[in-house]
């Protein structure tokens, strides 16, 4: 008899599956407990990483044109590319020695995000000094000047902890490179002034030297007489000094006359030339253009471009506008009028001046060597002169200076 053989399926039993669920119940508080160690973990590292913010403030350089010119040695400008100047500017605002203005400025050497001392050792103790280099380094860390594409614009980043400070800090970069661009001109023009100064002292005592020779001629040859000088030789002398206040006085004129011309030119609507010659006309129409330019923004936002009071507010401003282009003008025509009248004086003078010297020294063998001393006595003067107008258009130039770079966009939190 055979004997029956039973099949039954491979697999896991009912007793197989009772035990992986019941170890992994008891591993469950371990799964658990790991997973919010890591959330907590996490959750710290997260609260104690601080942010970092940006500021960024946009510096535009555009210089204005040399109002006196620096020659090199051989007597000839310097010439450099735009882009050499412009990638010249973005180094400055790179610079350590800006970085110490900025930190000497807002005492960011007592500020523990700089002064490595201060976060390590707390407050207690002293800070270093301002414009230390571990401070200066860590500040010009923080800082990045670029410009931007191929414009003359930079922007001035600055990262910080603090978005407020970092606003400050990017804000005082842009402005301190400002004033020390405006300063770095005046400086320019005072150097420039004191040298031309100099000459000036160098030819006075130079043409009254020539002066005494002149008079030490007259008296060793007998040209003199009572009195020690002749009425001719009186009449030349006073002439002289009216020649020499004359082109003095005419000098002054021109200057005042090529400076305003120049501002008048630039574009800035008279507000330089009336600050130049302290027109209070000129200051009152601008005050109230402000005011006008102010109502019909106002208007306008309010209203729209047709409402009846917009259109009556714009005509005003245009009105002011004419008032103030007519003044400056008069302006003009005053200071031309008033150099004309100087060139006149001067010219008038000269004539003079050559027809009493003609009178000085006709018709006298000892006047030949007379006349070789004036010559040379006038051309030292004649060169005296010319430094005296130098020197008298770089003092106006120095009033009129401006800077090369405005800030078209503070930095802001």
């Amino acid at each position: 008899m055979m004997s029956e053989v039973s099949y039954e399926p491979t697999g896991y039993s009912s007793d197989d599956l009772s035990g992986v669920l019941s170890r992994y119940r008891r591993h469950v508080p371990v799964v658990v407990g790991a997973t919010l160690l890591s959330v907590l973990a996490a959750y710290g590292i997260t609260k104690m990483m601080k942010p970092v913010y940006t500021a960024d403030a946009y510096v535009q350089f555009q210089p204005s044109q040399a109002l006196v010119g620096t020659p090199t040695g051989n007597g000839q400008q310097a010439q450099t590319t735009p882009d050499q100047v412009i990638d010249t500017q973005a180094e400055i605002l790179r610079s350590p020695s800006l970085a110490k203005v900025v930190v000497a400025k807002l005492k960011l050497n007592q500020d523990p995000e700089f002064n490595s001392a201060l976060a390590d050792k707390g407050k207690g103790d002293a800070a270093k000094p301002a414009g230390d280099d571990s401070v200066i380094s860590a500040v010009s860390g923080n800082l990045d000047a670029s410009r931007v594409g191929l414009t003359s614009v930079f922007k001035v980043s600055f990262k910080s902890r603090d978005p407020a400070k970092a606003a400050t800090v990017a804000n005082a970069f842009a402005e301190n490179y400002i004033q020390q661009g405006l300063e770095r001109k005046t400086a320019a023009l005072t150097g420039n002034s004191s040298l031309v100064s100099s000459q000036v002292s160098e030819l006075r005592r130079e043409a009254d030297a020539a002066d005494s020779a002149v008079q030490n001629y007259k008296v060793s040859r007998g040209l003199v007489s009572a009195g020690g000088v002749t009425i001719a030789e009186q009449e030349v002398s006073q002439l002289n000094q009216q020649l020499a206040t004359a082109r003095a006085e005419e000098a002054e004129a021109n200057a005042r006359l090529a400076a305003a011309r120049r501002q008048a030119a630039s574009g800035t609507g008279g507000q330089d030339v009336g600050a130049a010659l302290d027109s209070s006309t000129i200051a009152q129409l601008r005050q109230r253009r402000a005011d006008a330019s102010r109502s019909v923004a106002s208007l306008t936002s309010r209203y729209g471009e047709r409402f009846p009071e917009v259109i009556q507010a714009r005509q005003s401003l245009t009105d002011l506008d004419t008032q103030i282009q007519g003044e400056v003008s008069r302006i003009l025509s005053n200071l031309e009028a008033q150099a004309q009248i100087q060139r006149d004086r001067r010219a008038s003078i000269e004539a003079s001046v050559n027809g009493a010297r003609g009178n000085l020294s006709a018709g006298a063998a000892a006047t030949v060597g007379l006349a070789d001393l004036q010559r040379t006595a006038d051309a030292v003067k004649l060169q005296y002169e010319a430094v005296l107008t130098k020197a008298n258009m770089t003092d106006t130039q120095a009033s009129l200076v401006q800077p090369d770079a405005q800030i078209t966009s503070p930095a802001s939190t």
